[in-house]
């Protein structure tokens, strides 16, 4: 309605600068009309007397160049107006865009996000930044040691009291059964990889041709079991895996695991998983789901704890690097991979309902339940990882055309500044 409301008074613009065009074209005439005789003659004797010797001719000729003048004045002046009151209307056309989002979020700084820009970004060429890559590592090595990361024999003991990150209220005390399934020692001990990959689980994987890419990497971190068994998710997401997150709300299902039948589902679930399942809490159900991988899977497939205390500590660190509250399994995974890689990959990772052409994204990539709890704050994590991609620590991929290694640049100087995070 505001667009058209601007074209009608544009026209009518236009048509009150027509009449005056026209006014100014008769000009001459007009005035000829209008003065008496003693007017004219008294005009011509102040010209004479001011030394001008121009004629009534030259007098015409150049009141027709001052009408040209003035209608080319008048023109100019219709054109700028039209065209500020295009740019206005443009301008309002693009913030009603379903392509810039405002961002949800009480952590949030900014009020929205430009999708567009957002993707031109992941677009762009990337350059590695050893310099700054290497500081964010040390950092994280120093306050989230990740051998430190996993419950073991080592660094608890029966009867200690840990916290619980899902429910501060209900602190979790280590029992001799809790302990008895705990491993003598980290399977992160001593390991390091050169290129690892990240991978979400948003909708944003379809139709990515990321799989291969994925694949390509020497370990590969992935969040909430993500199901690596069907053939349709394999060229967009891949199926290699070294670590996922396991929550207690996808394992609900198999809490009855004294029950044989149960017991089978669950393992035959777990067949096309391998590496290490991360699981956030233990109880009952889970230290019989480790007794039963160790038994059934030869080392091919484990699970264990995460240490809440490790947890907690990145935690606080992104906390002080720019996110309020809570932090995501994504971002947890990306810490992870900071300590243990050379080179990090990240696939998968687009909070939004729609693709920067407006598109719709869906929240998972594949079919499954979505909890949605107001204690995250994820486009605010997806701005951090977008100024990590922009700072050449990580290197975010949207779709893929080439290989993971591939896509490797030439590191960045050692003037880069400071990521802004």
């Amino acid at each position: 309605m505001r667009f058209r409301l601007s074209y009608v008074g544009v026209t009518l613009l236009l048509v009150a600068c027509t009449v005056t065009i026209t006014l100014i074209g008769r000009k001459s005439i007009w005035l000829a009309i209008s003065d008496p005789p003693s007017s004219r003659l008294e005009t011509r004797s102040i010209h004479i007397n001011a030394g001008c010797s121009c004629d009534d001719s030259e007098t015409a000729r150049k009141n027709e160049r001052t009408s040209r003048d003035m209608k080319a004045d008048i023109i100019r002046l219709i054109n700028t107006v039209l065209k500020d009151s295009l740019e206005r209307n443009s301008s309002s056309d693009k913030s009603q865009s379903p392509t810039k989002l405002d961002i949800v979020g009480k952590g949030s700084n900014d009020s929205s996000i430009d999708l567009v820009e957002a993707m031109r970004t992941f677009k762009g060429t990337w350059r590695e930044n050893k310099v700054l890559s290497r500081q964010m590592k040390h950092e994280l090595a120093e306050c989230c040691d990740v051998e430190s990361s996993v419950m073991t024999k080592r660094n608890v003991r029966v009867g200690d009291v840990l916290p619980n990150v899902l429910n501060p209220k209900l602190p979790l005390k280590i029992t001799r059964d809790i302990y008895s399934v705990l491993p003598k020692e980290s399977p992160f001990m001593n390991k390091h990889y050169q290129r690892c990959a990240v991978v979400g689980n948003s909708g944003i994987l379809q139709r990515s041709r990321c799989g291969a890419s994925i694949d390509s990497a020497d370990a590969v971190f992935r969040c909430n079991l993500p199901p690596l068994g069907k053939q349709i998710y394999r060229k967009d997401a891949g199926i290699k895996l070294t670590l996922t997150t396991a929550p207690l709300s996808m394992l609900k299902s198999y809490a009855q695991m004294k029950d044989k039948s149960v017991k089978e589902r669950f393992l035959k679930d777990m067949e096309p998983y391998q590496g290490i399942l991360s699981l956030k809490k233990p109880n009952n159900y889970t230290n019989y789901m480790i007794q039963a991988l160790e038994g059934a899977m030869k080392g091919r497939l484990c699970a264990v704890y995460e240490h809440p205390h490790h947890f907690l500590s990145v935690n606080n660190y992104w906390n002080n690097h720019g996110i309020p509250r809570k932090i995501t399994s994504g971002i947890y995974m990306i810490s992870m991979a900071l300590t243990l890689c050379d080179d990090i990959h990240v696939y998968g990772f687009w909070p939004f309902p729609t693709d920067d052409k407006g598109n719709k994204v869906l929240y998972h990539y594949y079919k499954a339940p979505i909890f949605i709890k107001d204690t995250h704050d994820m486009p605010l994590e997806f701005l951090l990882i977008k100024q990590m991609h922009q700072d050449g620590i990580i290197k975010v991929h949207m779709h893929c055309a080439q290989t993971i290694g591939q896509s490797k640049q030439h590191p960045i100087g050692k003037k880069q500044v400071r990521p802004r995070l």
